[in-house]
């Protein structure tokens, strides 16, 4: 299978954005757990939708059996990318080992955006999205959910040596390039 990059960080830290920005630059596939789960609560035919969107509303991780089914259905349809890009993903221990016993990974990185939780919810204030889970209560509670769970998973990446860090505090731009460098000498691809 491709190299995989997880990329965390808390909410509002800029994953979408510069996710896009390496999908545009580099032969990658992004795909973003949170926009699968909200896809699939917009799904009519969905048997999860309700399950999901009640997480979302409470601010909580999803189930790693539906997150995990969505990626893997995600990149089974994209079988020619270089490598994944994989935003919001794994957000605890939990769901990382999930997707090690349902997919054939060999090759699993992690890029970190650190930002501080003010610049986070200054972005998130300034999206101006209909986002369910956009409102002050929700955007706590996923705060607090990143420093008790997915604090653990970057700590664990980072002891295993494969684990990258970008300071998402800067500018746009400056996170999106600096994030490039990064996946480049990581996964070893080029445009």
């Amino acid at each position: 299978m491709q190299p995989i990059v997880f990329v965390l960080g808390k909410p509002g830290c800029g994953k979408g954005t510069t996710c896009s920005y390496l999908s545009h630059h580099l032969p990658v596939q992004h795909f973003s757990a949170g926009d699968l789960l909200r896809q699939e609560v917009q799904n009519p035919r969905s048997l999860n939708a309700q399950i999901i969107l009640d997480d979302m509303k409470a601010g909580r991780i999803a189930k790693p059996e539906i997150t995990v089914q969505l990626l893997r259905e995600a990149m089974e349809a994209h079988p020619a990318a270089k490598a994944y890009i994989i935003d919001g993903f794994p957000r605890e221990l939990e769901q990382l080992e999930f997707f090690k016993q349902q997919l054939d990974v060999e090759r699993c990185f992690m890029l970190h955006l650190n930002c501080s939780d003010e610049e986070c919810f200054t972005r998130i204030h300034g999206r101006h999205s209909n986002r369910v889970d956009d409102n002050d209560q929700t955007i706590k509670n996923r705060l607090q959910n990143f420093a008790d769970e997915t604090l653990k998973v970057i700590n664990l990446f980072k002891h295993q040596g494969r684990l990258m860090e970008v300071n998402a505090n800067a500018d746009k731009l400056e996170v999106c390039q600096n994030a490039f460098r990064v996946i480049q000498s990581l996964v070893g691809i080029r445009k």
